[in-house]
């Protein structure tokens, strides 16, 4: 896709860790659980974060996102990011 221009940005207000995240066990399974909320909130506020979006919030690499991702979406989830499919 093409560039977002300047009035095409959406602010999003993320929910990074929640009382919920003390249930999962293991730092990958917590990720990309994290992953998943994100992705939710920021659809429900019309946005679509890129990888490097959620890398920058969640202190990781642009490739553990793109990992975390396929896997992700190897177990069913429909997950869109701006600029993947």
């Amino acid at each position: 896709g093409r560039p977002l221009q300047n009035d095409e940005y959406v602010e999003v207000t993320w929910t990074v860790e929640s009382l919920e995240d003390g249930e999962i066990e293991g730092k990958t399974d917590l990720r990309r659980h994290r992953i998943l909320r994100l992705l939710v909130e920021a659809e429900v506020q019309g946005a679509a974060p890129t990888v490097g979006d959620l890398a920058d919030i969640l202190n990781v690499s642009d490739r553990t996102i793109k990992r975390d991702i396929a896997i992700l979406r190897q177990m069913g989830h429909h997950i869109e990011t701006r600029g993947s499919t």
